[in-house]
């Protein structure tokens, strides 16, 4: 299914929901912040649109019916979408960033080269990971951090408010997953000028072992427990055991 006249940037699916930000709809070409219908995913049914005037969302999360949304250069809006149909702000977490994760009770949210550790029952902001160098991304998975950067690295976060640096590997990475005992991320060599899927053995997260690598894939990667899915610029499902 597709839309000629949307572009959808980041999207988030919640059983039979789609939630998506940095669609431009025909005419007004505004961004703006949807959520559709997607139990018969042929035809999809758009159920309501918040559009943004004065500035961009970005990357998004939705947990316990609230959606939160990654602004450029602002804050972070909080939605309730607990009736799709009928979705409203009702706070903003105020930490700029550009993606965000949530793990338990708390989001971690990139802002340049800082990952900020949001407390959301309280309100505030616990603590921070500073890996050193520029972050292109991050994700979250049983209480590690993984983040793609100048070199991929793996925090233990389990107390959030004293996170601990286990391992890195000396590669730049782009986008990052890991699950099961699975470390995923694409990147670029003077062997493979293309950037390549790199997979690592993180059943012992503090020595990560190099498993493979497969050629000419790259963009944004996200995995699940069967396969892992890259695009750019092609479509590319990959399944692992």
């Amino acid at each position: 299914y597709s839309e000629s006249n949307t572009i959808f940037n980041y999207i988030f699916v919640v059983d039979n929901y789609l939630y998506t930000t940095g669609c431009y709809t025909y005419p007004s070409y505004q961004p703006s912040f949807s959520i559709y219908n997607i139990a018969n995913p042929i035809h999809p049914i758009l159920l309501d649109q918040f559009v943004f005037y004065n500035d961009s969302p970005l990357d998004l999360w939705v947990e316990n019916e609230k959606a939160y949304i990654c602004r450029e250069g602002n804050s972070i809006l909080v939605f309730d979408v607990s009736n799709p149909e009928s979705m409203f702000v009702i706070d903003s977490l105020p930490v700029p960033g550009k993606k965000i994760c949530i793990e338990n009770t708390y989001a971690y949210i990139l802002s340049n080269t800082v990952i900020y550790i949001f407390d959301l029952t309280t309100g505030t902001t616990i603590s921070s990971i500073h890996p050193g160098t520029a972050v292109q991304s991050f994700s979250i998975s049983d209480s590690r951090a993984y983040i793609a950067g100048q070199d991929t690295r793996i925090y233990d976060i389990s107390n959030p408010y004293n996170p601990i640096l286990i391992s890195y590997i000396n590669d730049w990475s782009y986008s990052i997953a890991a699950v099961k005992n699975f470390l995923f991320f694409t990147r670029s060599t003077t062997e493979y000028p293309s950037l390549s899927l790199e997979i690592y053995d993180i059943t012992d997260p503090s020595v990560p072992e190099p498993m493979g690598t497969i050629r000419y894939t790259y963009g944004e990667i996200i995995a699940d427990e069967n396969y892992v899915y890259t695009a750019e610029p092609s479509f590319l499902i990959i399944k692992y055991e």
